[in-house]
């Protein structure tokens, strides 16, 4: 086993790097390696529980496995490097093509053999001794490779393109020690910074020193260290241990964050150039930017990186990510890539200024894919898209469509999914669109470049775009490439929905009567069979009928099953009438006899009136006779009364005495005189009663026999007219 530049300790389940160290020496027979860690404790590397990683200098790719790209995806970028990589993950780096073949995961066999006979050279270039069986490493251009410092370029025998660091997987024997118990070093303390970092250490902590090194000479490597407070000694620390504290070198990540907090740009550009010589090209880029000088050079150099060197940028704050997003000049689409990846493992974090530089970058990556450099950037573009995808749900749907409609036909169908859900996503935290309508038209173009069927992030935009706005829903451009393929296999609820809507109906029946009138086979019928409800109803059953007797036409196998199903059909529908006829007339029969009980409670009821009404009008006869009686009584009583008063007062010999008795006894009675013997009236015949015949109202009159009037309830009643006659001249 060759002797390697570093080794790293890293958590199982995260992959998360825990402790680094240096490797001092190997023992290929025993498959041993003496690892010195940045604490100053030694450990030997044996079969064990804890997962060590040793990197090696001049090495390929394989490390940027560890952090997020699959095999099969390192596999078709590069296949040499990706099968250099998985050999150097092999115990004594070397195996057979079957165990090579599980660690390219994805990959089949047949096409790896393929590349094992086809590409022999290269391999054998790359470092690889390879047999029809078995693929082994060369152990002396490892050695080389070993014996190189840092720094400098590739060794003999491996390609200079390929100078990222790459790796073999050891175990550490632990004592049993748990592996929360492992003491942990600070990130990228002791380790070159082209090494792939841990997660967790971009955030900053003030550095504090003493004084200045008088002993050291200022060297821009130096300068921000000396620059910055020192340590001050933590409580129950030894002084031993405190002057190790202040030896240890501070991170360029550390420093560029550091860095990044002054506000003032010229107290903050002569320590951010004192990064711009660090060997780690994202170092360089993050200084250049931030003193405003972006060189094209390191733009172009960051280019082509690996994953690996892009994963380097996960410990850096958005406060800087920020910082450097508003100091960019260059639209190179990689300089931009690297500044989103770096927040894409804290995407909470992401706030005020970081969010305007975030919403500054999407739109300046859409500005260089539109330019005549953007196709040489495709594989950039889809690690951009990759990395990028938990913080797209934070810029603003105008821009992500931006960002969309830069791409090519064939980058929409690799990558626009994830760009459109983001837009999805982006409209759904608002009850309305904020989008132009040059954005609207922009996003059913490009949208449409989506099979509906495949995509559902376009059945999701469709149904948001219906809900929060339906008359833009239901222009034709949002439909014009849609079949009826399509809407079978639509299952977003708010789309379905959509589809029922006249309007937006009007664009998809068409299509799908097309389709089953054309259907030929009975696999296409049944597929159309197959739509949802809101589908199924744009086509009348007889065109499906028709489609039936078509295919059964031509398909024996089909008719035979029509056949079956139609006599089972008809069968059932026999039975069904019949069943449903039998139920009909046993309700006719209970409505009948309902009916009929009906019938006898109102004759019963009517027969009872009759006899109230009976009884009622013999009560009333009764009544009345005796009203009637009563009438009579008292009307002979007032007779009797002025009889008697006559007879008195006639027999007294005094006619006005009796005249006024009897009227005064009248008007007790409640009666009124109509006109006195002899007073002249005018004739009114409801009142007057002429001895004359022919006599016209309103002619004056004697009154010969005085009348008599009766009120009661407020009717006047005449009793008795007055007789008058004619005055004679």
């Amino acid at each position: 086993m060759p002797v390697h530049q570093s080794a790293l300790l890293t958590d199982p389940k995260t992959r998360a790097v825990l402790r680094e160290g240096q490797v001092l020496a190997s023992d290929p027979s025993a498959k041993e390696a003496t690892v010195r860690w940045s604490d100053g404790v030694e450990d030997v590397v044996t079969p064990g529980k804890n997962r060590v990683v040793v990197v090696a200098t001049g090495g390929l790719r394989y490390l940027q496995w560890i952090n997020g790209t699959t095999p099969a995806e390192a596999y078709a970028g590069d296949p040499v490097a990706a099968v250099v990589g998985a050999v150097l993950d092999m115990a004594g780096g070397e195996g057979t093509v079957h165990e090579l073949t599980k660690r390219l995961m994805g990959v089949p066999e047949d096409e790896l053999r393929d590349l094992l006979v086809n590409r022999r050279d290269e391999l054998n270039g790359a470092g690889l001794a390879v047999t029809s069986k078995r693929v082994r490493l060369k152990t002396e251009v490892l050695e080389k490779a070993a014996e190189q410092p840092a720094g400098i370029s590739s060794p003999e025998g491996l390609p200079a393109a390929d100078a990222p660091s790459s790796n073999v997987e050891f175990e550490v024997d632990t004592g049993g020690q748990p592996d929360a118990a492992l003491p942990t070093a600070p990130s990228e303390a002791e380790t070159e910074p082209s090494k792939a970092r841990s997660a967790t250490d971009g955030v900053a902590e003030p550095v504090r020193d003493d004084g200045p090194d008088t002993d050291r000479e200022p060297t821009p490597e130096n300068a921000a260290e000396a620059a910055t407070p020192g340590r001050e000694p933590q409580p129950g620390a030894t002084p031993t241990n405190v002057d190790k504290a202040a030896e240890r070198p501070i991170s360029p990540i550390r420093r560029l964050t550091e860095i990044a907090a002054i506000a003032d740009l010229e107290a903050r550009r002569p320590l951010a150039v004192s990064l711009a010589a660090d060997r780690d090209p994202v170092m360089r880029f993050l200084a250049g930017a931030l003193t405003d000088n972006v060189p094209a050079a390191v733009v172009k150099e960051l280019a082509g990186k690996p994953l690996a060197t892009i994963d380097q940028m996960s410990g850096v704050s958005a406060k800087v990510v920020a910082t450097a997003a508003s100091a960019v000049s260059s639209n190179d689409l990689a300089a931009m890539l690297l500044l989103v990846a770096s927040t894409s493992e804290a995407p909470k974090g992401v706030t005020g200024r970081s969010r305007d530089a975030l919403e500054y970058l999407v739109r300046q990556v859409a500005a260089e894919l539109r330019s005549a450099a953007g196709r040489r950037h495709e594989r950039a573009l889809s690690l951009f898209v990759s990395r990028s995808a938990p913080l797209l749900s934070r810029v603003s749907a105008e821009a992500l469509i931006e960002l969309l409609g830069a791409f090519t036909s064939t980058t929409v169908r690799t990558h626009g999914e994830q760009v459109l859900a983001a837009i999805v996503q982006a409209l759904q935290t608002s009850d309305r669109i904020d989008v132009s309508e040059k954005g609207l038209r922009e996003l059913g173009k490009q949208a449409a470049l989506m099979p509906l069927a495949e995509s559902p992030a376009r059945q999701a935009l469709l149904g948001r775009l219906w809900l929060l706005k339906p008359a833009e829903a239901g222009l034709a451009r949002w439909w014009s490439e849609v079949g009826a393929d399509d809407v079978v296999a639509v299952t977003d609820g708010a789309l379905l929905r959509a589809l029922a809507e006249p309007t937006i109906a009007a664009h998809v029946a068409p299509k799908v009567r097309v389709a089953v009138d054309d259907a030929q086979t009975r696999r296409r019928l049944l597929t159309l069979l197959a739509s949802p409800p809101e589908v199924a109803a744009m086509v009348d059953p007889e065109r499906v009928g028709q489609a039936f007797a078509r295919i059964a036409s031509a398909d024996k196998v089909f008719a035979a099953w029509r056949a079956v199903f139609t006599g089972a059909a008809d069968r059932a529908a026999a039975e069904s009438r019949i069943t449903a006829l039998s139920q009909e007339r046993d309700t006719a029969a209970r409505r009948l006899e309902s009916a009929l009980k009906e019938a006898a409670a109102l004759q019963s009821n009517l027969e009872r009136a009759h006899r109230q009404i009976d009884a009622m009008r013999e009560a009333d006869r009764a009544s009345h006779g005796a009203n009637e009686r009563q009438l009579q009584i008292d009307a002979m009583r007032s007779v009797a009364r002025i009889a008697a008063l006559a007879v008195e007062e006639v027999g007294a010999g005094d006619p006005k005495r009796a005249r006024d008795r009897i009227t005064a006894l009248v008007r007790r009675s409640g009666l009124e005189t109509v006109g006195e013997i002899g007073a002249v009236v005018t004739y009114d015949p409801t009142l007057h009663d002429s001895i004359e015949r022919g006599v016209e109202p309103g002619t004056e009159v004697s009154v010969r026999q005085p009348g008599y009037t009766w009120t009661h309830g407020g009717e006047r009643v005449v009793l008795a007219r007055a007789t008058v006659e004619t005055l004679h001249v």
